[in-house]
């Protein structure tokens, strides 16, 4: 019971509370308001609990602050290279790396307004995708000058260097369109691992997991489909995808190979993506066996004695693992087992997470990449639903990972119940994916 020396009082006038009063819980307390003065705007900082008007305050980490509060809470916050203004961890951070090397951040304001960055030199300004370059970067209109060329065929924009001259014409092309048909452009299916930005742009930054991913699709019986589907991916999914050739592949087919994005944004892509699986369909393409699909995570987002556990994890769940990915393992493009073969030299290994020892790219868990570690394990996938399972998978698999600090530790010393463990984790998130986990690791498929 509340006497009347201890009767509420408005945090801004000071009236004595009746029934109708607001509660507002900030960091060192609860704070009381009559209506008038909440109606009228008056709040409290969720710091330090002085009054402000609500315009006043600032909303961050999903409280709302004064100026000086906010300042101090932003201090360690990307700014937006644009605005300069903080950008919120808990919101889209747009990070655009140059040639250089420099690293700069948009908040989706500007991303929106049309803001980006060069990445040949750095400078900021508004970008309408007049010039695609075949290497997806935004480059201003002096850079593109300078240091680019206009394929005569397909109209993509590629560096001096990558451009071909024909004497025969008095043209430049890119180097597909130069080597087909007398230079027309009958596809935009490039050579294998000859675009040059192929993840010559994942993110350095270790504190942000970008995931990329090649989707292999083959087995059709005409060259044509190709050409038709290369066609509608290259004017619908530029800004995205690019496709090139794998001789993997059985019958007319390539692999489809995105930038990286984080798992934020391939939620927000998922129509787009069905608009791509349905497009895969609508010219025969299948996921036969001699595709697969295969995701890549940004190396730095795990040191490397995590990287190790979590190949040592999978090695000692295989059986789950090939119910998950869809197919057994494979010798020739997937082999679980590890360099090291008992739990000691898992932890005394150091040279297991740059190796480069004999076919140490075709394993489950590739770490032989310079900016990747490549998933490698997975069949390719019949639609975008299976798609996405494998996809979210990947991405609360490595976040385990990370944020569990007793994950690395479940994953050296008890592999096996590990994955229950795993699969608590991603309930917190996903309650319908920790079931099918559960059915995998129960011998279902």
């Amino acid at each position: 019971m509340v006497t009347n020396d201890e009767q509420r009082k408005c945090e801004h006038c000071g009236a004595t509370l009746g029934v109708h009063y607001t509660a507002v819980e900030a960091d060192e307390g609860t704070h009381y308001f009559c209506r008038d003065c909440w109606d009228a705007g008056w709040r409290v900082c969720y710091d330090c609990g002085h009054v402000h008007q609500n315009h006043e305050l600032h909303s961050g980490e999903g409280v709302r602050v004064c100026d000086e509060c906010f300042d101090n809470m932003t201090e360690s916050w990307n700014r937006c290279a644009q605005c300069d203004e903080p950008i919120d961890p808990e919101d889209d951070d747009h990070t655009f790396e140059t040639y250089r090397g420099s690293t700069y951040h948009f908040c989706q304001g500007c991303i929106d307004d049309g803001w980006s960055v060069c990445y040949e030199c750095g400078h900021i300004s508004r970008y309408n995708n007049e010039h695609p370059t075949a290497y997806g970067e935004h480059i201003c209109d002096n850079c593109l000058g300078e240091l680019y060329t206009r394929c005569e065929d397909c109209g993509e924009w590629v560096l001096n260097d990558d451009s071909v001259y024909s004497e025969e014409d008095d043209a430049y092309y890119c180097d597909w369109c130069y080597r087909h048909n007398g230079h027309d452009c009958v596809n935009f299916v490039r050579g294998y691992h000859s675009s040059p930005h192929c993840y010559r742009d994942f993110i350095k930054n270790g504190s942000w997991l970008y995931l990329g991913v090649e989707i292999e699709m083959g087995g059709c019986d005409y060259e044509s489909d190709v050409n038709d589907a290369s066609h509608y991916i290259h004017d619908n999914f530029a800004d995205k995808f690019h496709m090139e050739n794998d001789c993997s592949i059985d019958g007319y087919g390539f692999e489809t190979i995105s930038v990286p994005m984080t798992f934020t944004q391939w939620q927000k892509y998922r129509e787009k993506m069905a608009d791509l699986y349905d497009t895969f369909a609508s010219h025969g393409m299948k996921d036969d066996e001699s595709c697969g699909l295969h995701i890549h995570v940004s190396k730095n987002y795990l040191d490397s004695f995590s990287w190790k556990a979590l190949q040592w994890f999978m090695f000692k769940n295989q059986d789950t693992f090939e119910r998950i990915a869809g197919r057994r393992e494979s010798f020739d493009y997937a082999r679980y087992s590890p360099r090291y073969t008992d739990i000691d030299e898992v932890k005394n290994s150091s040279d297991a997470f740059f190796a480069c020892y004999a076919d140490a790219r075709y394993r489950a868990l590739n770490m032989t990449n310079n900016r990747t570690v490549e998933f490698r394990l997975f069949a390719a996938q019949p639609n975008v639903e299976k798609f996405y399972e494998k996809l979210s998978i990947v991405n609360y698999l490595v976040r385990w990972v990370k944020y569990d600090k007793l994950a690395v530790f479940h994953l050296i010393e008890t592999p096996r119940r590990a994955f229950n463990t795993f699969i608590e984790y991603v309930s917190n998130y996903d309650a319908e994916l920790a079931k099918t986990l559960a059915t995998y690791n129960n011998g279902g498929k």
